[in-house]
């Protein structure tokens, strides 16, 4: 096509129009800065060409002129106010600047203009999800496959949203629909793992992992991954031999050194997973999880004072690290700083209301301070929360006892929840 434009531009050096399409023809070959130049041509012919403004500007964009493309896509819209391309374009280069408000404000004139716009919709989607507004761009995802029921992208955007919002079985019906459309869609085999592994389909997970990397041989996310399906399935050296292939793919991949480490901790190698550790955090600083989880390996190791650090450094990155206070508060136990303990597991519920499992610690260590009535109150909770927890009803009963009420009916639940140590305590304190 390119030869044949240059044929008739030779022919006729002021047919802007062939210089137009011969700058489209470059576009499809991504020689951007050769279509600018043709682009260039057909509007110094013809000053008034709309078309032309707008394929030089989606050439500025692909080069990051993004200020250049934006002037271009105004040009553009004030010789033509009803080119709803230029307005949909114009969004695109808003939201990589960050306008997120102008993009919406451009998407949602394209789609008035033209209501059947699919992409306009996709787009509109995108900006809003990095609004963080799910369930708008959940519904400018379905509006676009309702226009086309075959835009495999947005089933795709729209399963990322719901896992997001926890609707898993969601998810994973748009990335299945995704790849029944585009079978060699990589990024959706992925997505589709990453579903199944919450839904602890491992196996399935699993699949889906290999089947990226069968479509694409590179992707170290998917290598990465799937070492997580293995870990979960006890395959421990296979999980470490992919993510020795994530960190060769990548080797500044601090997922992949920090999921390594955890499956090292799984082998008791806790100096192994310290350095994988370590090294996550020297390519991510700010990577909350890693400290956490060294944190859980330096427990291990009995570093106390070690472990405390890195879960303090972890909930300063995060605040809202609901486990990482409450696993502070662990330690703090074992080292009989109850009233910090206390503390952290305080935290832990306030963040977390229905976390048993801290309402029971925190009982616990009330009850090493003798405050029994206060230990009584949290294992009520727990109780409340979790009514088969035999552990609960047994240390419930044993403080009231111990504070003379009546506990043998909590006694009696423990024994029959199968805590046989129980009935020794039945036996000393309650009659028959």
């Amino acid at each position: 096509a390119i030869k044949d434009y240059t044929k008739v531009i030779n022919l006729k050096p002021d047919f802007a129009e062939a210089f137009n399409s011969r700058g489209n023809s470059k576009i499809e070959l991504t020689d951007y800065k050769g279509a600018i130049n043709d682009y260039t041509k057909a509007i110094k012919i013809n000053p008034d060409f709309a078309e032309a403004y707008f394929g030089r500007g989606y050439a500025k964009n692909e080069i990051q002129n993004n200020q250049g493309a934006i002037n271009d896509y105004n040009k553009a819209i004030k010789l033509k106010p009803d080119f709803a391309e230029a307005f949909n374009n114009r969004g695109l280069v808003k939201d990589a600047l960050q306008d997120y408000q102008g993009a919406i404000k451009d998407y949602t004139k394209s789609i008035k203009l033209k209501p059947d716009f699919a992409e306009a919709y996709f787009n509109r989607g995108v900006t809003k999800s990095e609004l963080k507004k799910y369930k708008d761009a959940i519904k400018d995802y379905t509006k676009a496959i309702e226009i086309n029921p075959d835009y495999a992208e947005a089933f795709n955007n729209r399963g990322l949203l719901k896992y997001e919002l926890q609707d898993y079985q969601g998810a994973l019906k748009d990335y299945t629909k995704a790849i029944k459309i585009k079978p060699d869609y990589v990024e959706v085999y992925s997505n589709r793992g990453l579903v199944k592994y919450e839904l602890q389909d491992y196996q399935g997970a699993l699949k889906d992992y290999t089947k990226a990397i069968k479509i694409k041989s590179d992707f170290a996310g998917a290598y990465s991954n799937r070492g997580l399906a293995k870990n979960k399935l006890q395959n421990y050296q296979g999980a470490i031999n992919d993510y020795n292939k994530a960190i060769k793919l990548k080797p500044d991949y601090a997922e992949a050194f920090n999921n390594r480490g955890m499956t090292k901790s799984e082998l008791q190698d806790y100096q192994g997973a310290i350095n994988d550790f370590n090294k996550a955090i020297k390519l991510k600083s700010d990577y909350a999880d890693v400290y956490f989880n060294r944190g859980d390996t330096k427990y291990e190791l009995q570093d106390y004072q070690g472990a405390i650090k890195d879960y303090t450094q972890a909930i300063k990155i995060n605040s809202n690290f609901v486990e990482a206070y409450y696993n502070r508060g662990l330690v703090k136990d074992e080292i009989q700083d109850y009233q910090g303990a206390i503390k952290d597991y305080t935290k832990a519920i306030q963040i977390k209301p229905n976390y048993f499992e801290a309402f029971y610690n925190r009982g616990n260590t009330k009850s090493k301070l003798e405050d029994y009535q206060g230990a009584i109150k949290d294992y009520t909770k727990v109780i409340n929360l979790k009514p088969n927890f035999a552990d609960a009803y047994y240390n419930r009963g044993l403080f009231k006892i111990l504070i003379r009420t009546d506990g043998c009916s909590d006694l009696n639940k423990a024994a029959e929840l199968g805590l046989l140590e129980a009935y020794e305590l039945m036996r000393k304190y309650c009659k028959r």
